[in-house]
C-alpha cells in the first residue's frame, strides 16, 4: 500500500506515542521533503525527528508538478500542498491529511484521504488499541488537537465505545 502524509497526522500520533501505529497499519510512509523540514524545524520543541524515524519507516521524496504545488499553496500551507501533488504522482492509495480544506481539494483530486481520527478507529478495527477515548483525551491535552463534542461522539460510536 503506498501512503503518503503530511506533517499533523505524523506528529500528533508522535506527542501522543503512537507513531507506531501506522507502520502497523501502512508499513512505510512516503513524506515530501518539505514535511521532513517541518519535522527538523519542531527538533527545538522537543519533537524528535530521529525518534520518528526509529517507529516509523518513512521515506522522503520530491514531487515534481511544481506549477500545481505553486498553485494549491495559493490556498493551503507548503506540506499540505507537496503532499497532495506528490500523492497524485506517486498514485497513492492513501493520504494522510487533516487540515479540512486540504482534504476537499484533495478528494476532489480523485485522492482518498483519512486523518488522525480515521486512523485511530483503524487501529481499533485490527486491535491494534483496545481503546480510543483515552488518546481523544491525549491529543486535546498532548498535541493541542480539537475535537467537538459531537464528532467525539461519533468516532466513539463508530469505536463501539
Amino acid at each position: 500500500m503506498i501512503v503518503v502524509s503530511d506533517t499533523s497526522c505524523i506528529s500528533a500520533l508522535f506527542l501522543i506515542n503512537q507513531t507506531h501505529l501506522l507502520g502497523q497499519l501502512y508499513g512505510a510512509i512516503i513524506i515530501p521533503n518539505v514535511v521532513w523540514e517541518e519535522f527538523l524545524a519542531l527538533e527545538g520543541f522537543g519533537f524528535s525527528p530521529s525518534e520518528i524515524q526509529e517507529k516509523l519507516e518513512i521515506q522522503i521524496q520530491s514531487p515534481q508538478n511544481l506549477a500545481l504545488i505553486d498553485l494549491l499553496k495559493e490556498q493551503l500551507d507548503a506540506g499540505e500542498s507537496e503532499a497532495i501533488v506528490l500523492a497524485k504522482e506517486v498514485n497513492a492509495h492513501l493520504l494522510l491529511l487533516d487540515e479540512r480544506h486540504g482534504t476537499s481539494i484533495a478528494r476532489s483530486m480523485g485522492l482518498k484521504t483519512t486523518g488522525i481520527l480515521g486512523v485511530l478507529l483503524q487501529a481499533k478495527e485490527q486491535n491494534l488499541i483496545p481503546h480510543i477515548k483515552p488518546l481523544l483525551a491525549d491529543l486535546r491535552v498532548k498535541a493541542g488537537f480539537w475535537l467537538s463534542e459531537a464528532l467525539e461522539k461519533q468516532i466513539l460510536q463508530a469505536a463501539g465505545e
